[in-house]
């Protein structure tokens, strides 16, 4: 996420007396990826002009992850979100050990894996 927006947020939290029971969720390692492409397709959320890369990660910048995980950890962040997980599994284990981390899977993603074999998703055909 941003710098200081985390902190903000943690902020405005504890100063209404919610900090116990609002966890926040940071977007702090966030790469530039295709997967996105149908999902915005889908939910016609592309951008009417640009593109959203001048927030996100570029490919393989695993310093600025980290270092944007560590950030947001001293702002306050309960949980981190890697996006997309897939191709950065080793950056969401480091982040695992840090703090509690998700990641966000899209259904292309778990196709990927279903068909890699070995993997079984027996209600992959339920999500559209």
């Amino acid at each position: 996420m941003m710098d200081g927006r985390i902190r903000a947020i943690k902020q405005a939290l504890l100063s209404n007396g919610l900090g116990n029971k609002v966890s926040v969720l940071s977007y702090s390692a966030k790469f530039a990826s295709c997967y996105y492409g149908p999902f915005r397709d889908a939910a016609q959320s592309k951008p009417a002009f640009g593109d959203r890369r001048c927030y996100q990660l570029p490919a393989g910048a695993r310093g600025l992850a980290l270092r944007a995980v560590e950030r947001d950890v001293r702002e306050g962040a309960d949980m981190l979100m890697v996006k997309p997980g897939l191709p950065y599994l080793d950056i969401m284990r480091d982040v695992k050990d840090k703090v509690s981390s998700w990641s966000f899977f899209k259904q292309r993603e778990l196709r990927v894996l279903h068909s890699l074999g070995g993997w079984s998703f027996p209600h992959l055909d339920d999500f559209h």
